[in-house]
């Protein structure tokens, strides 16, 4: 069976194999609790996206593997061209008709050593099909399109994979960042790996070859196609990854959070403890600062004054206010009422009223409990809030 036979067979396999897997398993498109969900309609159409985009790489690197002339006729990169030339004559289907004209073109460029090493660098389709490129520079102006613009497409596959209001949004900037540091990786041993000719070589074992083959072999690493080999693996695993694998993104807490449906494209719910202990998180910093100001507001003679005016306003008004009859008569009635227990001439003694002793009951228990506001504050039990 010859290797193109046996990567087509490779390729119908896998591809069966994820098909199926699309198809006969079903795809929630609802997550668990504190996580964002996908709307249902966006949901089977970004695994659409992402099963296409999977048989396309599946298919170029298993049917469309980058053309070498090295490691396709197994020979070292020293190989004469007119050897080279023969060797793809015996192997054509029509000898009398010689070559193609890119396949004559490159074979002609090797001819020269520094044709060679820029083959390697930059790939045989780079040699073949660019006719005015005759140099370092202008080799890598003409590749750089092409790689960009894979990079690029990557880039919309996954800011789509990604999008606000869907379960892996939070990932937008971790999945640009690995293509990103994917494509200088490439660029960085492209333009600066040492490729040299070696003179001597020794004849490995088969099986030795065989896994050589995979980088170039004879002593040399074809870093073009290593690189792309290294690019569609990247592009393979990514959307895959970000898809499927990565966990989904925390849900933002918000009044809608404590409904029991799950709205589309919205939210799924919190459970009680966890919106519990997040307002508890956040009044924790709270009363810290509170507790920090109230230190920091006496050393100061602008904010004690500005402190000071404060509170002398709102006692008087507050005094004002239980002063008022009417305020009095309307709290005795709802049952709030705030009177203090008194005592008149005629003997006659007033209880004080429900509200106030709820009040003095509730700062009673704080202040047994150790809630004060510093620890070298503690009124005395002459002092404290239930004593008469």
């Amino acid at each position: 069976m010859t290797a193109a036979g046996a990567s087509l067979i490779a390729y119908i396999l896998t591809s069966l194999i994820i098909l199926s897997t699309y198809f006969f398993f079903p795809h929630n498109s609802l997550s668990k609790y504190q996580y964002t969900t996908t709307p249902t309609y966006l949901r089977p159409t970004l695994t659409l996206l992402v099963l296409c985009h999977t048989l396309f790489i599946l298919y170029e690197l298993l049917l469309d593997p980058p053309t070498n002339l090295f490691t396709g006729l197994d020979v070292p990169l020293s190989y004469p061209a007119d050897s080279i030339r023969s060797l793809l004559l015996m192997f054509s289907d029509d000898p009398v008709g010689g070559l193609p004209s890119k396949i004559e073109r490159v074979l002609t460029r090797l001819e020269s050593a520094a044709m060679r090493l820029l083959y390697v660098r930059f790939g045989h389709d780079a040699i073949a099909t660019c006719e005015f490129c005759i140099s370092w520079d202008d080799f890598s102006l003409y590749v750089l399109p092409g790689a960009l613009w894979d990079y690029l497409r990557e880039v919309f596959i996954v800011g789509a994979l990604t999008l606000r209001g869907t379960r892996h949004a939070q990932h937008r900037s971790f999945s640009v960042g690995v293509l990103v540091a994917a494509a200088m990786f490439e660029a960085y041993f492209t333009l600066t790996a040492k490729i040299s000719i070696p003179k001597d070589f020794e004849d490995p074992n088969s099986t030795w070859r065989n896994i050589e083959r995979l980088y170039g072999g004879y002593g040399v690493v074809m870093w073009h196609d290593v690189l792309l080999l290294a690019r569609r693996i990247v592009f393979l695993v990514l959307p895959i990854t970000v898809h499927f694998v990565l966990k989904p993104s925390p849900l933002p807490l918000s009044s809608t959070v404590l409904s029991n449906t799950v709205p589309q494209g919205g939210t799924a719910p919190v459970p009680p403890e966890a919106l519990a202990f997040h307002t508890l998180q956040s009044l924790t910093t709270k009363l810290q600062l509170i507790r920090l100001t109230r230190g920091a507001i006496p050393r100061n003679p602008t904010l004690r004054a500005a402190a000071e005016s404060y509170w002398a306003a709102e006692r008087q008004e507050g005094e004002c206010i239980r002063a008022d009859k009417d305020v009095q008569d309307m709290a005795r009635r709802l049952g709030l009422g705030f009177d203090e227990s008194s005592k008149s001439g005629t003997g006659d003694v007033t209880s004080e009223g429900p509200l106030l002793k709820q009040v003095k009951a509730a700062v009673q228990k704080l202040i047994n409990q150790g809630y004060v506001p510093s620890p070298f504050w503690k009124p005395s039990p002459s002092q404290s809030p239930g004593s008469s």
